[in-house]
């Protein structure tokens, strides 16, 4: 996308699946890109990928749950680019499918620690910068999970319940600050968090089949619409939370 080229773009989360895709696919479109997150080694893989596309890259290895990470990245960032035109949270935790402790609260805690607290500290400093800046995109990785319930991860669920409320919530108040605040809803998508949750190959076409387009996603798809959300041909949205889902919030087949 032509509109992309030369923007500052960070992502977290960004050490593989959609995270990794979307922070190349940005690379590849002229962006100068900031990737931070948990693994070391694995951020390390794909700021060499980056690498063999453009120089303007920045990383850092961190924690969303940490404060102090988050400010430090956002900090370098500036530092270095200037400004910060896109931000992209898609640092998460899917927790187990388990219908033991399913009201446990030190697993809640853990899930909402990073899905929910980590991307409001994210939230916190992105629009402290874009608000000095008078303009700013960001992206917030939701679930299709969060649009509707999922009884095998109720944890899951509610904590993306959470992000698609504070995505529509925070896009009403920055509106008039000329700051666009909207969602992405993948539905099940072929990453590694997704098939290690699959004990066979049999329960994994069980799964594709209970999808309308009998499929998982690719991260390429996913990264399409997160692109299409980063852009100017998505000037008059904000607040919304789009399902890229093959058909599964449609209702039933």
């Amino acid at each position: 996308m032509d509109d992309l080229k030369g923007k500052n773009v960070i992502v977290f989360g960004a050490t593989k699946g959609i995270g990794a895709q979307v922070a190349l696919d940005y690379a590849k479109n002229g962006c100068n890109v900031g990737i931070f997150g948990r693994s070391s080694d694995k951020l390390k893989d794909v700021e060499n990928q980056i690498k063999k596309t453009s120089s303007n890259i920045y990383s850092l290895n961190g924690d969303v749950s940490k404060e102090d990470d988050i400010k430090d990245f956002i900090s370098n960032f500036i530092h270095k680019f200037g400004a910060i035109d896109i931000a992209y949270n898609n640092a998460g935790a899917m927790g187990s499918f388990s219908s033991e402790d399913d009201l446990n609260k030190d697993l809640y805690e853990e899930i909402f620690s990073t899905n929910v607290f980590g991307m409001i500290l994210c939230l916190k400093y992105e629009l402290k910068q874009m608000l000095k800046q008078k303009k700013g995109v960001i992206i917030n990785c939701a679930s299709v999970g969060g649009i509707i319930g999922h009884k095998g991860n109720p944890v899951y669920s509610a904590s993306k319940h959470a992000v698609c409320g504070l995505t529509k919530s925070l896009a009403l108040r920055y509106a008039k600050s000329n700051i666009r605040i909207n969602a992405i809803a993948p539905g099940s998508t072929a990453t590694d968090m997704l098939l290690n949750l699959y004990d066979s190959e049999e329960k994994a076409t069980q799964r594709k089949n209970s999808i309308p387009l009998a499929r998982f996603a690719l991260v390429e798809e996913i990264s399409n619409a997160i692109l299409f959300l980063s852009s100017e041909k998505s000037s008059f949205m904000t607040g919304h939370i789009m399902a890229v889902d093959g058909g599964v919030t449609a209702g039933r087949s």
